[in-house]
């Protein structure tokens, strides 16, 4: 890259795009953005970083960051002011636990939302067919947009969105996003005046997809103004920070419904897929299968069943080390906090210890 410029490669229907972008374009860095040709995606930026997948960064230095938290970890670590991860224990470990719900738990309500409603296919379709072969005949570009939709319709299934529970995803939804329209009615951000990795790791699901699908926008976001509000300020660009994370370490409490939710939900779900790979070995590639399974959770006033993800291992490892990492006194403070949040297991959770390969976990 030249003159101190970043590049991204990203979709803009991509889910994890929408954590990565508005990220870059709040630290006001210098971008160009387009979404891969065909050969790019399937060739380069799968040489370069293991997997056919964005969003991808390119430094002005070279480097190739892939995966939606490492980008976000690296490039903050440029910035020697305000940073997104809050400094103070509660909110610093709230921050990566809202991270690892927004990625990870978010996933049967956002597919289900994009892949269940046909009336969202015409627009990323279009998206994906000029995009990915520019200057093709129609009929060949559409063919790139097709094999696409077949994928995410089998991958909406394992991962809980089949016509069975859709119902029950419904009602998980309208809860999660009615805690958080009470939450952002008094507050701009998740933990006060400026945006953490929070903010940015729900605008995956809610941007990337209930925002970016004009069907599930109408149906999910537009009536929740204060949440469509964030959304906006996310989508189109965050105005310079006003002010403070929340003072003396502070969640606010209008948190509270979805932390709860989060720890309920993901502990289960984590101590299954955990059972899951326990006697597995690397695979040919070096890392655990996509998906293993099923497991089954609590979810709403009922329980969700899909297949587990050993990357949502890998998270959740990411969590926990953050919390070992703290001085034993903040330490404590944070296991008192969970505690307060029904998060005893979440604590106690014993993981075999993973690495990244790309868009894959491994055993270390």
């Amino acid at each position: 890259m030249k003159d101190g410029r970043y590049f991204l490669y990203s979709m803009q229907l991509s889910w994890y795009s929408a954590k990565v972008r508005p990220y870059l374009r709040y630290r006001r860095l210098p971008l160009d953005e387009r979404t891969p040709t065909f050969r790019e995606y399937n060739v380069e930026i799968k040489r370069r970083v293991g997997h056919a997948v964005v969003p991808v960064v390119i430094t002005p230095e070279g480097e190739w960051l892939q995966d939606s938290s490492v980008i976000l970890e690296r490039l903050d670590e440029r910035f020697a002011g305000e940073p997104i991860i809050p400094a103070t224990p509660r909110q610093r470990f709230a921050s990566y636990l809202l991270e690892l719900w927004g990625d990870e738990f978010w996933l049967p309500a956002g597919v289900h939302a994009r892949w269940s409603f046909p009336e969202n296919y015409p627009k990323w379709r279009d998206e994906l067919s000029e995009a990915f072969a520019p200057g093709w005949p129609r009929v060949l570009q559409r063919l790139f947009p097709l094999t696409l939709k077949r994928f995410m319709l089998r991958t909406n299934l394992q991962v809980g969105a089949t016509p069975e529970q859709r119902p029950l995803i419904e009602c998980w939804m309208d809860r999660q996003l009615d805690a958080l329209e009470r939450h952002f009615a008094a507050h701009p951000w998740v933990f006060g005046q400026r945006p953490s990795l929070a903010d940015f790791s729900l605008a995956g699901p809610l941007c990337g997809h209930l925002c970016y699908d004009e069907a599930s926008c109408e149906r999910w976001i537009r009536p929740r103004p204060h949440l469509h509000a964030w959304s906006q300020r996310m989508w189109t660009g965050i105005p310079e920070a006003a002010g403070p994370y929340a003072a003396n370490d502070t969640i606010p409490e209008t948190l509270q419904p979805a932390l709860e939710s989060a720890v309920r939900e993901m502990t289960p779900n984590l101590e299954g897929t955990a059972g899951l790979i326990r006697g597995l070995r690397n695979g040919p590639g070096g890392h655990l299968p996509r998906m293993v399974g099923p497991v089954s959770f609590p979810y709403a006033d009922s329980t969700l069943s899909r297949l587990g993800i050993p990357y949502t291992l890998w998270m959740a490892q990411r969590l926990l080390d953050v919390l070992r990492d703290m001085p034993v006194a903040e330490a404590d403070v944070v296991r008192d906090w969970v505690t307060t949040l029904g998060g005893q297991r979440l604590l106690a959770l014993e993981l075999p210890r993973l690495k990244r390969v790309s868009v894959h976990a491994a055993l270390a």
